[in-house]
């Protein structure tokens, strides 16, 4: 009895972590660049330094203040081009924490479909990695770009994302999953939201940029389209992205201007839900669009002497409706005349008839191109604001 007594006793002690690794063996991959290089592809690791993270932080001194560290390897394949990266490194990499994938436009344009399998497979990767692509520039040029605030050029992408999509919905937030899904949906093309330097390249590379009161940073902003063989098909600008949002219901907030006259009347949207139905009748696509929201006057413009009255609050309305059913038109149109939808109408069209959407799933994209839409928008105006002049 005490030989089992005093082997239960020791059994905790022989136990371990056999997977837990010291942090100081570890390089911690924060962001990565993919860009299309003359014989494959080039990879950019961006690793982190933490020493400098609290060093720009203000809790050391002495710190070089660029908490970050850009590794480039070149490749034939996707797995060379890390091999050559990774063979930089000194320490085993870690890639857990990875947050953004930046797809450079030349690589965008030639097909990312083995970079994205790539990531798909990868053991370490996590579900919610941002993937976007750089607008008319390389990865490793956005990557390279030291931002103000957020001193990590990936996580300042990353917030800024989250950033607009909470407050302005002008641009999308698309992980490894969203996309595979969209790609995956038969008749839909795939969508990601773009990142681009906004202002003097040359600068960007340098410390003295974020020392300057008036730094140039990177943006987010617009919306990259990939057809079913991955290639880059064309860009959405914001407005067309918030109509995108607003159909996929995944608008949060949003702004609407109606001119008056040299300027604007701004609207506030705290809330937007959107209805679509899609019809296949006689040879043609029906697809109708209803639209919900509550919305707040933001800005007056020429109307900010004008005394609020049932009268104007209808005109308001009125007007705000036709802007908003304007826009989501106008989108949907844009993208009917590239023979590409992005809004999922064919898979709503599956989803409640299968047999009819076997019949005609390979002409999606001319039905869709030649299909009648309608756009209902239902507003109520909740607040006009404070309309009268206080000057």
């Amino acid at each position: 009895m005490r030989k089992w007594m005093f082997l239960l006793f020791c059994l905790p002690l022989l136990s371990s972590c056999g997977t837990q690794q010291e942090l100081n063996d570890l390089t911690i991959v924060i962001g990565m660049g993919v860009d299309a290089a003359e014989e494959g592809y080039q990879i950019t690791l961006q690793l982190v330094d933490p020493s400098e993270i609290s060093s720009a932080a203000g809790i050391s001194p002495g710190g070089k203040a660029v908490p970050v560290i850009n590794m480039v390897g070149k490749g034939a394949s996707i797995n060379e081009a890390f091999q050559a990266a990774v063979s930089k490194i000194s320490r085993k990499t870690f890639y857990s924490h990875l947050a953004v994938v930046v797809i450079g436009e030349d690589l965008a344009k030639r097909g990312i479909g083995e970079m994205i399998e790539h990531l798909e497979r990868g053991s370490e990767v996590r579900s919610s990695l941002l993937i976007m692509t750089a607008k008319d520039q390389t990865a490793l040029e956005v990557l390279s770009a030291l931002p103000p605030l957020t001193k990590v050029p990936a996580l300042s992408a990353l917030g800024k994302t989250e950033n607009n999509l909470e407050n302005f919905s002008t641009v999308t937030r698309i992980n490894i999953i969203d996309w595979a899904k969209m790609n995956n949906q038969s008749g839909m093309d795939a969508f990601m939201p773009g990142i681009y330097n906004h202002g003097d390249p040359n600068v960007f590379k340098r410390k003295e940029n974020i020392e300057q009161s008036e730094p140039y940073s990177t943006a987010v902003g617009y919306t990259a389209v990939y057809g079913k063989d991955t290639r880059l098909k064309y860009w959405l600008g914001p407005e067309e992205t918030k109509a995108l949002l607003i159909v996929h219901n995944q608008a949060k907030r949003a702004y609407i201007n109606t001119p008056c006259d040299h300027e604007y009347v701004s609207y506030l949207l705290p809330y937007v839900k959107s209805e679509s139905k899609v019809r296949y009748t006689e040879g043609k696509v029906k697809i109708r669009v209803n639209v919900k929201t509550r919305s707040e006057v933001f800005s007056l413009g020429c109307l900010k002497d004008t005394k609020m009255s049932r009268a104007v609050i209808r005109d308001l309305e009125k007007q705000m409706t036709e802007e908003l059913e304007k826009e989501i038109t106008d989108a949907i149109a844009a993208s009917q005349q590239k023979q590409s939808d992005i809004y999922g109408f064919g898979e709503m069209l599956s989803d409640k008839n299968p047999q009819q959407w076997k019949s005609i799933k390979n002409q999606w994209p001319e039905l869709f191109g030649q299909a009648e839409i309608e756009v209902h928008a239902d507003t109520e105006l909740l607040r006009g604001g404070v309309v009268e002049s206080h000057i």
